[in-house]
């Protein structure tokens, strides 16, 4: 059975906008660490292994996936242009500024229509609402990648889960 379930853009915001914030956490996590080693070397010689890594990743993603959306060309992924945690935040938020343009210019009629997207090689045939799903998916698992080397650097992690944003954000309402 090939069921799919319908997503409103306000869900779709809602869901992008934790996966925000969760990012945002972990990048300002890891600015508390005090040795660049830590942010830039990957562990025990492993690749793929440093925060910076890890993080640039994560944003550049959300970058790639809108890029793909909008017909356009990914953006590089560069980790090595972030000499720290502060130029990927000023980063993740230019990159959250485009995704929210796209979602403005997404026809209510498109969100969920399957369509044909090249990624690379591969030939996609997912709507918009399941490309934007798999970002909020995406983000998740690399967070929890992030979230552990935070403890491996001997660092204490915020608490991402979605369950949690909700909680500060209804108990913070009028």
């Amino acid at each position: 059975m090939n069921e799919r379930i319908a997503l409103t853009i306000n869900e779709l915001r809602e869901l992008l906008e934790y996966d925000a914030w969760a990012t945002r956490q972990l990048i300002e996590a890891a600015a508390t660490v005090d040795s660049t080693a830590a942010w830039t070397h990957d562990l025990n010689g492993t690749p793929r292994t440093s925060l910076r890594q890890q993080l640039v990743h994560l944003v550049i993603t959300v970058d790639t996936y809108r890029a793909l959306l909008q017909g356009k060309e990914p953006p590089p992924e560069r980790p090595e242009a972030f000499a720290e945690p502060v130029a990927l935040t000023s980063f993740h938020e230019a990159v959250r500024e485009r995704l929210n343009a796209l979602l403005s210019e997404l026809p209510d009629d498109a969100l969920n229509t399957v369509a044909e997207w090249r990624k690379k090689e591969h030939i996609l045939h997912v709507s918009p609402a399941e490309v934007l799903r798999h970002v909020v998916n995406h983000g998740t698992y690399h967070r929890g990648q992030v979230a552990a080397l935070l403890k491996l650097h001997g660092l204490d992690f915020p608490e991402t889960d979605y369950i949690s944003w909700k909680n500060a954000r209804n108990a913070a309402a009028p």
